[in-house]
């Protein structure tokens, strides 16, 4: 049966590891194709996901914002779907003893609804050991998204052993290996696929016509299996 899920955040030294597993939020742990969707179709943003300006006299600054309100609203964070096999994946690194970190473009105001999110969708949050979410978020909109996790990914192997950065675009990616970092991989699947588990793998199981899962005490991970047997 499915237990209680993990209280969250997580004090990273309560692990005896300090290796340390880096992902990226959107489209790369969770689906974001429906806010966008709706993004669209309210005429917020254009096909290419720039903002729309009302007026022609509106600056792009006061576009971007209404977008954004709209776009990273709790209501609409909602609508995002756990990427297949992000959850299995991040608990089996967990039980490995690694720390997770989270580094997205994100604009850094919309920090507590992403953690927000984050713990609604099941995924564990850590802290360093100045008691720190390890949730990074861009401070600046006008930089390069690439440039900006450069200098977190060289800030974070300074202070662990970072084994792996999970990110859907491929310049984070090449800033990643630029600061030394070789486990490099666009998506869940590119890297799943390729595991061979010593363990059994969580499992549904069926017992006098009742649905449950067997294997972890995540919830909504358990969830995400139950939903693929119906």
């Amino acid at each position: 049966m499915v237990s209680a899920p993990r209280s969250n955040p997580v004090n990273s030294a309560s692990f005896r590891s300090q290796s340390m597993i880096i992902f990226d939020i959107d489209d790369t742990i969770l689906n974001v194709a429906q806010r966008y969707k709706d993004a669209k179709r309210a005429h917020l943003i254009d096909k290419e996901s720039h903002p729309i300006r009302k007026k022609t006299l509106e600056t792009p600054g006061k576009a971007r914002k209404r977008a954004n309100q709209f776009l990273f609203s709790p209501e609409n964070l909602a609508k995002d779907r756990v990427i297949p096999g992000a959850l299995g994946l991040i608990d089996d690194l967990v039980a490995q003893g690694h720390i997770i970190a989270y580094v997205t473009g994100r604009h850094a105001n919309f920090r507590d609804v992403t953690r927000n999110q984050l713990e609604d969708k099941g995924f564990p949050l850590f802290k360093n050991d100045a008691g720190m979410d390890l949730l990074f978020l861009k401070a600046t909109l006008g930089e390069k998204t690439a440039k900006y996790k450069h200098g977190v990914y060289d800030q974070l192997i300074a202070q662990y052993d970072v084994r792996m950065v999970f990110d859907d675009q491929t310049e984070n990616l090449q800033a990643a290996v630029t600061v030394g970092i070789t486990g490099v991989y666009p998506s869940i699947s590119d890297y799943t696929r390729y595991q061979v588990k010593s363990n059994p793998r969580p499992y549904v199981d069926e017992t006098k016509g009742d649905l449950h899962v067997v294997g972890t005490d995540n919830v909504n991970y358990a969830s995400e299996l139950l939903a693929e047997e119906m």
